[in-house]
């Protein structure tokens, strides 16, 4: 892949972020550690930590979370909708997130590049963003680090789960792009181009993260050669405690279909744009996380209630699983208090 690709990738990310956000899941916390002064590539990456104090009496004005408006496949849906699961379960209040993301200085991106294996010189190409190029390509730019390595994947037996992983935190170990709140890497995906296994790593902290960002996803192919690798990570910063809205009224709003709804209903699927009509009966509820705020401004982790259940069409046997996304701050603009701070 050629360097300018790269930075059309970028400027194309740049217009997508504030549009749909992947949705990717992570389950684990991790200790509390100081807020690290906002560095580039080689330090600093994304560790979470503690606001350590409030910064001043009335937090600001929190933007509202990334959600998209309506699903990939844009579907109406018409659901009779049933709980099987106590509402009492649900935590009435969250800690919010704050992230940031550094420019890197031009020395910090060379040494990167020599850690991966990149010959050529580095480029600056404007607005904080280098690229550089020979034995594979780099990019980096506040939001986004991308490495393509230099040979196409090659014939041969993936490796198992396992191994995969472990070959994608070995590089990035060698990278140094793992942050200390990075989570164990979970396979997303297996394409049906059978050239690669796809791991996505999430932050420990806060857990269940449904966004793109912060995220590491490395492609990792036969003999466990890492063939590409994108990081968009940041630095987390827990900040206030906020009051939840109260959680049956979120419901209401997924019974009366309000919520935003994510299923996949096949390739046999009822057609883009359709009305889906059927039953779902949500058995799980839990507090998750997406991104808040535009690229280049402050961004925010925010949560949000999750419905997780099973969809039965109607004239269909079988069922999926779907779930329904519901906002779930009561006022961004009220937090009740600080979280405690873990450091020991």
């Amino acid at each position: 892949m050629a360097v300018w690709k790269l930075v059309a990738a970028w400027l194309l990310l740049t217009l997508l972020t504030t549009g749909r956000s992947t949705m990717v899941f992570a389950r684990q916390e991790a200790e509390t550690t100081p807020c690290p002064a906002a560095t580039g590539v080689t330090s600093g990456i994304g560790d979470t930590c503690s606001s350590g104090g409030p910064t001043s009496e009335l937090a600001p004005e929190i933007p509202p979370p990334d959600l998209p408006s309506t699903n990939e496949q844009g579907y109406a849906f018409e659901l009779n909708a049933t709980l099987a699961t106590s509402l009492g379960t649900v935590p009435s209040q969250a800690p919010i997130y704050e992230m940031t993301r550094a420019a890197a200085a031009r020395g910090e991106v060379e040494a990167l590049a020599k850690r991966v294996g990149i010959t050529g010189p580095v480029d600056n190409q404007g607005q904080d963003a280098f690229a550089a190029s020979g034995n594979g390509e780099l990019f980096v730019s506040p939001e986004l680090i991308q490495y393509v390595a230099p040979v196409d994947p090659g014939p041969g037996s993936l490796p198992p789960d396992e191994q995969a992983e472990a070959a994608a935190r070995d590089w990035l170990d060698r990278a140094d792009l793992n942050p200390r709140d990075l989570g164990d890497g979970r396979v997303v995906s297996r394409p049906d181009s059978g050239d690669r296994v796809i791991l996505l790593f999430s932050p420990t902290e806060p857990g269940n993260v449904l966004a793109s960002i912060p995220s590491i996803t490395v492609s990792v192919g036969v003999d466990n050669q890492v063939l590409e690798v994108s990081s968009r990570w940041a630095t987390i910063r827990r900040t206030d405690l906020y009051e939840l809205r109260d959680v049956e009224k979120a419901w209401s709003e997924v019974q009366s279909g309000e919520a935003y709804i994510e299923t996949d209903l096949g390739k046999d699927g009822p057609p883009q744009g359709a009305t889906v009509k059927g039953s779902v009966k949500y058995d799980t509820i839990q507090v998750a996380y997406t991104s808040a705020g535009p690229p280049g401004a402050t961004q925010y982790l925010l949560p949000l209630f999750v419905f997780s259940g099973r969809l039965t069409l109607d004239g269909r046997d079988g069922s999926v699983p779907l779930k329904a996304y519901v906002v779930a701050l009561a006022n961004s603009g009220a937090p009740v208090g600080l979280t405690s701070d873990r450091r020991g």
